[in-house]
């Protein structure tokens, strides 16, 4: 005999161990996609209701700036009929960032400060189906002034995702 009954019997143990935590392990999760992120989030939430403003005044603006979260933006009826309003985001570093929103709705995203207009949101294929609309943006440390509409709904989901 090559192996010892012992040494046989540990060998067995030790195989039905290797193979039992192997079997036990869960994968690793995959990394999230920025598109994912804002799939998510537009679809599930959490979600925060936010009046925009009827006026671009950047001291007065409501805020969508926090991560992970979908902003129900109350959009105020203008003098044509239809529903224009102003909200702000302060983008946190340089980079790039997807704009998503669950309608289809105009938008112009400028420095607060300066109003300055950013270069225009290149439109890209929606992600999923609840995003009518997403845009990629590159924007700069800083505060932004955002005007959606004139639009024929009142209200807009949005968010924005670090890319």
């Amino acid at each position: 005999m090559l192996f010892s009954r012992d040494r046989a019997a540990n060998c067995a143990v030790c195989f039905l161990l290797t193979a039992t935590s192997c079997a036990t392990e869960t994968p690793p999760a995959e990394a999230e996609t920025p598109e994912g992120e804002m799939c998510e989030h537009l679809a599930e939430g959490p979600a925060q209701i936010v009046a925009a403003s009827s006026a671009d005044t950047a001291a007065a603006l409501p805020e969508v700036s926090k991560s992970h979260t979908r902003f129900d933006v109350d959009l105020p009826k203008d003098a044509s009929g239809t529903y224009t309003g102003y909200v702000r985001f302060a983008a946190p570093a340089k980079g790039a960032y997807l704009l998503g929103m669950n309608a289809k709705v105009p938008v112009e995203v400028a420095l607060a400060a300066s109003g300055t207009a950013v270069a225009p949101a290149v439109a890209v294929k929606p992600a999923c189906a609840v995003a009518l609309y997403q845009a990629e943006l590159a924007l700069e440390l800083g505060t932004y002034r955002v005007k959606l509409g004139p639009a024929h709904s009142a209200k807009v989901g949005l968010l924005f995702e670090a890319k």
